[in-house]
């Protein structure tokens, strides 16, 4: 049987999609560190943290899992991934009580309250692939430096920012942590 050099090159596309399919879908699900950038203000303080958001509000706890597919709730996590941003974000917000349990900040040793400014989610898209959503948390500051960021475990990875200063503060908790204390400056204690 001669092959012709256009079936070729038809069979070398198929078996390289199917294999690009496999591979994205394997990774997919994978966790993936959130990034939180840090804006240190005269009186107030903004963190911007770019994020999965379906993970905490399913429930996962991202401390054992490094893909969501392992996860007892991966089948909630999956659905919520499909939800429109209204919805999705509606979600979130119902969570945030439990959710914002994992996520703490204190200046000069005082807590502060930090609260939801923004919640911004992308249209759904390829449900095969994570979603980032940037979540905007603001808190007035005491009087005062050296801000302390905490991730919980729970939360998985982390990148720390800080950001508007020349060399600002930057660090990756793996594991979750607190952050070295933020000046307002830039950089740490």
């Amino acid at each position: 049987m001669k092959i012709l050099p256009h079936r070729v090159l038809w069979l070398g596309l198929v078996s390289s999609m199917f294999v690009l399919t496999f591979v994205r879908g394997a990774v997919a699900h994978e966790v993936q560190p959130a990034v939180a950038d840090i804006n240190i203000g005269a009186q107030t303080v903004e963190i911007k943290i770019d994020w999965v958001i379906e993970a905490p509000v399913a429930g996962i706890d991202l401390s054992g899992v490094s893909n969501t597919n392992d996860a007892e709730e991966a089948d909630v996590y999956d659905t919520l991934r499909a939800l429109d941003p209204a919805e999705m974000e509606e979600a979130f917000r119902a969570a945030w009580d439990d959710v914002a349990q994992s996520i703490t900040a204190d200046m000069a040793a005082e807590p502060l309250d930090l609260q939801i400014d923004a919640v911004m989610i992308p249209p759904v898209g390829d449900v095969t692939l994570i979603r980032i959503s940037e979540v905007t948390l603001v808190a007035d500051l005491p009087r005062g430096d050296g801000l302390e960021f905490g991730w919980a475990v729970r939360l998985g990875p982390i990148v720390v920012r800080q950001v508007g200063v020349d060399n600002g503060y930057t660090a990756f908790l793996p594991g979750g942590g607190r952050s070295a204390p933020i000046l307002r400056k830039g950089g740490s204690k």
